[in-house]
């Protein structure tokens, strides 16, 4: 999407840029993993308007993969807004409700997409991901993730819950499907609680029943509880001092973790490499950081 930042406060002026939870997260394994074999691809539509031009240059020039963007005619990209307040925590306002990326996977074109995602080692998407796209779409992401689940591939699943985006949707079951369908979750106790609409005493039993092979659940900057090969595991984060601006903390750290697990270090040391570089953005401005600031 098409990002605005900014208080507009007297003498403050808005900055324009592009961010989205799954964008940001292959920005960011696109650089980390660098000339590793394999590659990453994003996948979505956009307009034919000159933001999506911008984005999409941009895009290629981190050297994300862009065979599967597609573009729309006559149609404009989505776009939000950050808020920041005193402390460095954000809060966001959308308009993408006329977004083509809403019909990703409708019709045949939508069948062609699902195609080409079917014969990927990993596929990664977001509840944002879920609440933004059409029933028919969503349905179709969902059966596709499942599909890949059980013929042994990696399916990601972070939760990112936004509740202005579920209006009118069944938040609680769609987000049970997709936990259910996948290989790693990225939830944090914060959004399960959000869903779910009650706090537990411990969330452990209840991904637990999802059967999902590996979870790294998250308590915003408190020990992460992880789930590998069976049992559960604390791991504890270096506190951090230096907030700017928290978007896309989230983001960043699942690249962080996903890159490492690719390249086949622990889950541990993977919770390491996510926290790092989320300490780091989180100490700039934006979603995207300079390439010069990288970890």
């Amino acid at each position: 999407m098409i990002e605005v930042a900014g208080t507009l406060a007297q003498g403050d002026q808005a900055r324009l840029g592009f961010g989205g939870d799954t964008l940001n997260t292959a920005i960011y394994m696109a650089r980390l993993l660098g000339d590793h074999k394999g590659s990453v691809e994003y996948v979505t539509l956009l307009g034919d308007d000159p933001y999506s031009d911008s984005m999409l240059e941009a895009w290629e020039m981190e050297g994300l993969g862009c065979r599967l963007v597609e573009r729309c005619a006559g149609r404009e990209a989505g776009l939000y807004t950050i808020h920041v307040d005193k402390k460095g925590e954000r809060s966001f306002r959308y308009w993408r409700q006329f977004a083509p990326v809403r019909e990703l996977f409708e019709g045949e074109a939508g069948n062609r997409r699902l195609d080409h995602l079917a014969r990927f080692d990993a596929i990664f998407f977001s509840g944002i991901t879920l609440a933004v796209l059409f029933e028919e779409s969503r349905n179709r992401l969902l059966d596709l993730a499942q599909q890949m689940k059980s013929s042994g591939r990696m399916v990601v699943f972070d939760t990112n819950y936004r509740e202005q985006l579920w209006a009118g949707s069944d938040a609680r079951r769609v987000n049970l499907q997709a936990l259910k369908a996948a290989t790693i979750a990225l939830p944090s106790s914060e959004d399960l609680a959000g869903i779910f609409g009650h706090q537990r005493q411990g969330w452990a039993s209840f991904l637990e029943n999802c059967a999902i092979p590996e979870i790294v659940l998250k308590h915003g900057g408190e020990p992460i509880d992880l789930l590998y090969e069976g049992a559960w595991h604390s791991v504890i984060l270096e506190k951090i001092s230096r907030m700017v601006d928290t978007t896309a903390a989230g983001d960043s750290f699942n690249a962080g973790y996903l890159t490492a697990r690719i390249r086949g270090q622990t889950p541990k040391a993977a919770i390491l490499q996510g926290h790092e570089l989320a300490r780091v953005v989180i100490g700039h401005p934006g979603a995207i950081i300079p390439r010069s600031a990288m970890p």
